[in-house]
């Protein structure tokens, strides 16, 4: 498992490097705005998606169609936000 919190799919795509799972923290860097709490992990088997969204349903570790809604809004800016760190980096 590759925590690619920091990274974001912007800079670092795990699974095609390798890894069995993702992990994100979408309340940092993906969200954007730090209105939501949240986070997920990514899978590129059928088998380990299908049990992750079991364990999801069972103990309800989803989250409100608002918080999507929320964390979507900032999606939207996430490659531009991070061409901003990258140059405020160098």
């Amino acid at each position: 498992a590759v925590d690619n919190t920091f990274l974001t799919p912007v800079y670092q795509k795990p699974l095609e490097l390798g890894a069995d799972f993702v992990i994100h923290s979408t309340t940092k860097y993906i969200n954007g705005h730090s209105d939501v709490i949240g986070g997920v992990i990514i899978t590129n088997t059928e088998a380990h998606a299908e049990e992750l969204a079991w364990w999801g349903n069972c103990i309800g570790a989803t989250g409100t169609p608002f918080d999507s809604y929320m964390t979507l809004r900032g999606i939207r800016t996430l490659g531009a936000r991070m061409k901003v760190h990258e140059e405020s980096s160098q």
